[in-house]
């Protein structure tokens, strides 16, 4: 929430203009600056609900000893011969 807030406040310094596409109903949200925090701490909410039922449901396989995530690599990749042209200079 806070980036989000400062990335406006950064944008209104730079005399950045915002506008609303449709009207919406928050009752005292009037300006876009309120909607945007209302929907970035809707957002912020809602990683933070993901992440506990996450947690939640993988922790009695996590108690049983079953590795979770993604099994590791050889530490090779097809891109490897490609090195030079992808690394920047």
């Amino acid at each position: 929430m806070f980036e989000c807030m400062e990335i406006l406040s950064i944008a209104s310094q730079k005399k950045f203009t915002f506008t609303q596409s449709r009207q919406l109903a928050f009752g005292q949200l009037h300006s876009v600056e309120d909607c945007a925090m209302a929907f970035s701490m809707a957002a912020e909410i809602e990683r933070d609900l993901i992440s506990q039922r996450t947690k939640r449901r993988w922790q009695p396989e996590k108690k049983d000893g079953v590795i979770l995530g993604r099994p590791k690599g050889s530490g090779k990749s097809k891109l490897d011969t490609y090195r030079p042209e992808i690394e920047p200079c």
